[in-house]
């Protein structure tokens, strides 16, 4: 600064005034400001450094809030939806909705409930939630352990794919009983089974849901245009749906629930018009291994990658 490089010359003056009395020569001429700056000349030098290290410092401080801000925008967490997923095994899309909700970044799966919850389907799941690392989440079984000996066929090719975890965590509890500690205005619970569960859950006192995604109900003539409508149900108007009329009670009773917010039914004509075929096989592997380059053991890896 301009206040060290006057204070520089100043000492070496000084040094030079005092090897002149040592030698008896002329005493050279040190009381100019350049050479001994006054108190007012090293008060406005003080103060101009004062100023711009502060100017410096609120520099760099802008850049170090500008570069954290452009990181925190690079690594910002979307919010989570809180998910619950009801669910059974007579065919394979179920096991395949669960894996899709392991994947997804944007569900926060809270619990999985199980129809009617044999002892396999329990082992199943629970065997599905430990490889996805999710060993945290509820699971719940109908009226469990009361299905626990019931056979359900889990025999197929498919199923045989999967492993089984008897025992151990996470421990089964009541599918009600989850239903009504986990749900609440907020969560959003996906049914792709008989409304058993979301049935008995609707009777305890309290209980209270968000959104309601039903797999089940029928949109035919009248709602669907012609050119639009499947063969098989080209011209029909109504038609019997399998989670509905599994349990025709607790369907009813969920529909006119005032304790649900909001419902959305994903109609039968809907799910039989999607199909996995080899186009759907090969951008699932192509996601699958997307997702194992950026984050090899990620939940979204493993759930991808098991799917596929």
């Amino acid at each position: 600064s301009k206040l060290q490089i006057k204070q520089r010359r100043w000492q070496r003056n000084s040094h030079l005034k005092q090897e002149a009395c040592a030698d008896g020569g002329a005493i050279p001429n040190t009381h100019s400001s350049a050479a001994n700056p006054s108190d007012e000349d090293v008060s406005k030098l003080e103060s101009h450094s004062s100023s711009s290290e502060a100017q410096q410092l609120t520099a760099k401080n802008s850049a170090v809030a500008a570069a954290a801000a452009r990181t925190a925008r690079a690594h910002k967490v979307r919010p989570r939806t809180p998910y619950v997923f009801d669910m059974e095994t007579g065919d394979p899309d179920d096991v395949l909705t669960l894996l899709f909700l392991c994947a997804n970044s944007a569900v926060d799966l809270l619990a999985v409930t199980i129809t009617p919850g044999s002892g396999e389907q329990v082992a199943l799941v629970r065997w599905i939630l430990r490889e996805m690392k999710m060993t945290h989440i509820r699971l719940g079984a109908q009226q469990w352990p009361q299905h626990e000996r019931k056979k359900v066929n889990l025999g197929t090719n498919f199923y045989r794919c999967f492993g089984r975890a008897a025992a151990g965590a996470p421990a089964c509890e009541r599918a009600d009983t989850v239903l009504m500690e986990c749900c609440n205005e907020h969560v959003t619970l996906v049914t792709g089974a008989p409304l058993h569960n979301l049935g008995d859950a609707l009777q305890l006192d309290g209980f209270k849901l968000g959104r309601w995604v039903a797999q089940g109900g029928f949109a035919g003539e009248g709602v669907v245009p012609q050119q639009l409508q499947m063969d098989k149900f080209r011209g029909m108007q109504v038609c019997p749906t399998w989670n509905f009329g599994g349990n025709i009670n607790a369907a009813r009773a969920a529909l006119d629930s005032a304790a649900i917010v909001r419902k959305i039914c994903v109609s039968k004509n809907v799910c039989h018009s999607v199909y996995y075929d080899d186009r759907w096989h090969a951008t699932l592997g192509a996601a699958a291994e997307a997702a194992e380059r950026s984050a090899p053991r990620s939940t979204r890896a493993l759930a991808l990658r098991m799917m596929h």
